[in-house]
This record gives C-alpha cells, sequence and structure tokens, in this order.
C-alpha cells in the first residue's frame, strides 16, 4: 500500500493512516459499512436488503454466482481489460477444458 500512495502521489500518508485503510477494507468491515449505510448508497439503497452486496469476498466468487449469462455479458464487454489485469475468464476456462476433454 505504501508503493501505491507513493505512485499516487500521496507521500503524506503515514503508515498508520495506511494501516487503517488496509483495516477497514476487510469484507468484515465492508458487512458492517453496509449494514449500517448501504440505505444511503446510490448504488445499493433500491437493491434488495436480504441480498448483501459484500458477499464471500473471494476471488472469482462472482463467476460462481452470477448466471451464465450475466458473466458472459461482463467478459464480453471487459474481458480485454480483465485480461490485462490477469483475471482468468470463464469464458477461456471453459474452451481450455473443452479442448482438454476432447483430448
Amino acid at each position: 500500500m505504501t508503493r501505491i500512495s507513493e505512485f499516487l502521489g500521496w507521500a503524506q500518508i503515514s503508515p498508520e493512516q495506511i494501516a487503517k485503510a488496509v483495516q477497514l477494507s476487510t469484507a468484515d468491515s465492508m458487512r458492517k459499512l453496509e449494514a449500517a449505510q448501504s440505505h444511503q448508497w446510490v448504488t445499493t439503497k433500491l437493491s434488495r436488503k436480504e441480498i448483501p452486496f459484500v458477499r464471500s469476498a473471494k476471488s472469482g466468487q462472482w463467476q460462481q454466482s452470477l448466471p451464465s449469462s450475466s458473466v458472459a455479458e461482463i467478459e464480453s464487454a471487459w474481458g480485454p481489460v480483465m485480461k490485462l489485469l490477469g483475471y482468468p475468464l470463464r469464458s477461456e476456462m471453459e474452451k481450455v477444458s473443452s479442448s482438454a476433454q476432447k483430448n
């Protein structure tokens, strides 16, 4: 986080502030914040309250949680950026899996 803050030109950020930001960014902290404030946020105030925005907080979980059509739409729109950032695409993993099964 220190390197990121320096890259962004935030050299005045102290190690204590970085530690606090890390602590506030944990899944548990974000769930508590969502429970307390989701009615105020534009993206969640009209959403169903029994379905939390912060869910399992596990990498790639969205691909299992969302319908295949939604995953395909997201990957269609953002696939090149996701690949550039090193994220695996379900569509590519399915192609590899399909090829392996044929061989």
